[in-house]
């Protein structure tokens, strides 16, 4: 579930993120996963597979439940239900967040939709 933003404030300048910002939270997030996956054979988010997706994805009881429900609603491919976690994760390392929460989830799945 996404929060609906109202029209009025689609367009508002303090909204609006400048590239040098964005590079700083990407090269946070790098960093991130980078000392996250140092004593591992990876080095970032989307080469994660198998035992280390789970480990480093873990989802609390919320988070499962909501993933057990859009698994099933979307019909989701093994592969597929991975490429979610993947990105989540991603979104959570760029806002800085520890786990994985509902909201990133959804904004990982708004992304498989639109694709």
């Amino acid at each position: 579930h996404m929060n609906a933003i109202p029209f009025s404030e689609l367009n508002k300048k303090d909204r609006q993120e400048d590239s040098a910002k964005i590079k700083q939270r990407v090269e946070r997030a790098v960093e991130i996963q980078r000392k996250r996956y140092k004593n591992e054979q990876i080095h970032f988010n989307s080469q994660l597979e198998g035992s280390l997706l789970e480990k480093y994805c873990h989802l609390d009881k919320k988070e499962q439940k909501l993933m057990e429900q859009i698994y099933d609603c979307m019909g989701l491919s093994v592969r597929a239900y991975g490429k979610v976690l993947k990105v989540a994760r991603t979104i959570a390392d760029l806002k800085g967040k520890e786990k994985i929460g509902e909201e990133e989830i959804g904004e990982a799945v708004s992304f498989r939709v639109k694709s």
